[in-house]
């Protein structure tokens, strides 16, 4: 707690009386809706998946994709000679079966493959990567947002999305400066933003971040995009339980990453930072909330990359 009350007395010592402008660096963006601040920071980050051709190769060896099949069965097929998905289409039982996953993998859909290996595959699987892998790199969209409670109900106070775009990797932050009134148009900016992305990468955005999004978007009226998600919390589960006190991210960013944070606020205190912000309208609380989602979809990046590494 010590580290917070230093922050605390940085803020109020230090940022008392900056503007926004001199401490985050953005512009105020209008829209239909009103109004929302909006920061764009460009980072130099390498992002390393898999090649296609690999997975895919892993992919058609998996026998338990087909429906029927799981591992007891799975091992006695492979005593027969019956090594892939290919193999299984001359077997009259599983003909159907294998040849419709055949025909997902050749079209590439991001929705059917990832309904399929959610149906047949326990989350964390390795072969969840091959989403990422069959699409550009541009067309990822690694999503963080920050809230005033961990309600489903709660107010977007910060939506950050990173994107690669030109070998560099783009970070764009909304900020709402006036609780609830300019969310509309933070959700308006972001609905812009995901046009031409295939495939949301978030850590625990399966349970909140985009269910959250989802519901804000329901309430003001407007459709959710339907684009496939990849949810790196599991991986990081299934690989670093065991050996580490915790799954949260900067747990793994201290073990594994080999990354500590400098004065950085835990996620649970962001909706007290933004209270103190709205009493005190100091930015330097908006400061260390944005600092705070910036580190978390950076983290993203570098956790992909370790993933796929394994």
């Amino acid at each position: 707690m010590q580290d917070i009350k230093e922050i605390i007395d940085e803020i109020e010592c230090k940022y008392n009386g900056l503007s926004i402008d001199e401490l985050i660096g953005g512009v105020l963006v209008e829209t239909p809706y009103g109004h929302c601040y909006r920061v764009h920071s460009v980072f130099d980050l390498l992002l390393q998946i898999p090649p296609a051709d690999e997975l895919k190769r892993a992919f058609i060896e998996r026998l338990e994709l087909v429906y029927g099949i799981r591992e007891n069965l799975w091992q006695r097929l492979l005593r027969y000679g019956l090594k892939t998905i290919h193999d299984l289409v001359c077997v009259p039982r599983y003909k159907n079966y294998a040849s419709s996953i055949l025909d997902i993998l050749e079209k590439g859909s991001l929705q059917e493959l990832s309904f399929l290996l959610e149906q047949r595959l326990k989350k964390g699987d390795k072969l969840f990567l091959i989403l990422p892998a069959l699409v550009k790199k541009e067309s990822l969209l690694f999503v963080d947002i920050e809230t005033d409670s961990l309600n489903i109900t709660t107010s977007l106070l910060v939506l950050g999305i990173g994107y690669f775009e030109c070998d560099r990797f783009n970070l764009v932050q909304y900020i709402s400066l006036e609780k609830r009134k300019d969310e509309r148009s933070i959700l308006n900016s972001f609905l812009k933003d995901v046009k031409g992305k295939n495939l949301f990468i978030t850590f625990c955005g399966r349970s909140f971040d985009i269910p959250v999004l989802q519901h804000r978007l329901a309430y003001y009226g407007c459709t959710p995009p339907e684009i496939v998600h990849l949810d790196l919390y599991h991986f990081a589960r299934k690989n670093f339980r065991h050996i580490l006190p915790n799954c949260k991210l900067r747990t793994i960013e201290e073990h594994i990453l080999g990354l500590k944070r400098k004065k950085d606020i835990p996620g649970e205190l962001v909706p007290h930072f933004y209270s103190a912000y709205e009493q005190t309208r100091n930015f330097g609380y908006i400061k260390y909330i944005v600092d705070h989602n910036k580190e978390d979809i950076l983290s993203l990046v570098r956790l992909l990359s370790l993933i796929s590494r394994i």
